[in-house]
């Protein structure tokens, strides 16, 4: 997801497919990339080892702090990672220190994420639902940033935008985390564009994806995109004046890779969902948004419509072949984050429905429960 949100394109065309074994190319250009040749200075601060520098989205930023090492680890299935006002506070001297000289930001928090151990005082204030409690806890820590960016005298305008990688599926589904299944829990996240005179505020129903943020920057900046871009400038619906419908890919393989089991592509055309596995689903989000009610079975001619759109979109997919080698450190530091749990497992000609994440899913409780008892 840090990929497509940093390069307007999907894995189809960018090739980064997990967390482990893949590396951004070097010639797919990013929005950093990008800003330093028109004059930024530019800077990441990253909060947890899953943006390492090693995996290739440092290129194209003059400072590129990936230094967690300093966090408090949790035990055997947790690495350390960088408290959220840590993170803030080295992006905010940054900031400071920059001048004159347009500047880009890519700040990353790893709130919220499992396990759910917010500190003090939102433990206590959320004590029974700890997700929310780091919710409260990131937004907290970006507080003073965005009043510094927002509020500060004498400040250039500053476009700020806010967006997750993922949601999480607390249980729907029967997903606790992320990464398995694609339905709206871990799909659906927040999209927030601010600039103050520039963008009236204003709440957009449209569904947008984060393919779309690269040119929409680039709009702003009255800067052209790379050609050619699976995102397009959202600038328009900003200003109040819809899209055209517009399909959308998405796609979660960590379970195929790392267990062998089906991978799992979909996509999103106008109000249905159609999600290509053994045991095929339709949703129609607009009358069903919680996708209780599958349509698959009863709606032929969608499923045949809604395949024959995702196969077009994959025409030019070379596949989800790990194409590097992680050394026994790195994916020790990627199982201790919850990822790579079993690296290595072989793809596949054909998957049943024994192979369905919809199948195996208990699997992957079970596996949450024992990490949590241990």
């Amino acid at each position: 997801s840090h990929v497509n949100i940093l390069t307007g394109r999907y894995p189809t065309e960018h090739g980064v497919r997990d967390n482990a074994g893949f590396r951004v190319p070097k010639e797919t250009p990013t929005l950093a990339t990008l800003l330093k040749a028109h004059g930024f200075r530019t800077a990441a601060f990253v909060s947890a080892f899953v943006l390492d520098s090693r995996f290739g989205l440092d290129r194209g930023f003059d400072i590129y702090d990936d230094r967690v090492e300093g966090g408090q680890g949790r035990g055997a299935f947790a690495m350390p990672e960088r408290a959220a006002p840590a993170t803030v506070a080295a992006a905010a001297r940054w900031i400071e220190a920059a001048g004159a000289q347009p500047w880009f930001v890519f700040l990353h928090l790893y709130e919220p994420h499992a396990p759910y151990e917010p500190p003090e005082p939102f433990a206590s204030r959320f004590r029974n639902a700890p997700y929310r409690g780091e919710v409260a806890a990131a937004d907290a820590a970006l507080g003073q940033l965005l009043r510094t960016l927002t509020e500060g005298q004498a400040r250039r305008p500053t476009l700020v935008v806010l967006t997750s990688d993922h949601g999480e599926g607390l249980g729907e589904h029967g997903e606790e985390t992320h990464g398995i299944f694609a339905y709206e829990s871990t799909l659906r996240v927040p999209l927030v564009l601010y600039a103050a005179g520039l963008l009236r505020p204003r709440v957009v129903a449209q569904p947008v994806r984060h393919v779309d943020i690269v040119p929409t920057v680039l709009d702003l900046l009255d800067l052209d995109p790379p050609a050619p871009l699976d995102g397009r400038s959202l600038l328009p619906l900003a200003a109040g004046r819809p899209l055209p419908a517009v399909d959308s890919y998405f796609e979660a393989l960590s379970a195929s890779l790392d267990r062998g089991w089906a991978p799992l592509h979909g996509i999103v055309s106008g109000p249905f969902k159609y999600i290509d596995l053994p045991i095929p689903e339709i949703y129609d989000l607009e009358q069903d948004p919680k996708e209780q009610t599958d349509l698959a079975g009863r709606q032929a001619a969608d499923r045949d419509r809604l395949g024959a759109r995702l196969s077009a979109i994959r025409a030019a997919d070379q596949g989800a072949t790990r194409t590097t080698r992680e050394d026994s450190a790195t994916l020790e530091r990627l199982r201790a984050l919850g990822y790579a749990a079993a690296v290595g497992a072989s793809a596949r000609a054909h998957y049943g429905r024994a192979d369905d994440p919809k199948t195996l899913i208990a699997l992957d409780r079970r596996e949450t429960e024992i990490l949590r008892l241990f």
